[in-house]
C-alpha cells in the first residue's frame, strides 16, 4: 500500500488559472484544509492519489505532495 503524504495541494485540472490549496493530513486518508474548515477523503487511483468528497466541486482532484512551509503559507493565520 503506498503511504499518504502528510502535506498535499488540492490541483483543479478544469481552472485556467491553475488553482491549488494546500491541505494537511488528519487521519489514515483524510485531509483538512485549516484556511476554510473543510475536508476530503483520499484514495488512490490509478496510481495517483485523489480527492474523495460528496461535494462534486471537490471530488476526484488530484492530490500531490507538498512541504509543511508550502502548506503554511498557503494557509496564512490559520496555520499553527
Amino acid at each position: 500500500m503506498k503511504k499518504f503524504p502528510d502535506y498535499v495541494w488540492m490541483i483543479d485540472p478544469t481552472d485556467r488559472g491553475g488553482r491549488r490549496v494546500a491541505l494537511r493530513r488528519t487521519g489514515d486518508s483524510d485531509y483538512y484544509r485549516v484556511a476554510g474548515h473543510w475536508s476530503v477523503g483520499s484514495k488512490w487511483k490509478g496510481g495517483k492519489l485523489m480527492s474523495v468528497s460528496p461535494i462534486d466541486s471537490i471530488n476526484k482532484k488530484e492530490l500531490v505532495e507538498c512541504t509543511k512551509a508550502e502548506w503554511k503559507e498557503d494557509n496564512g493565520q490559520y496555520a499553527k
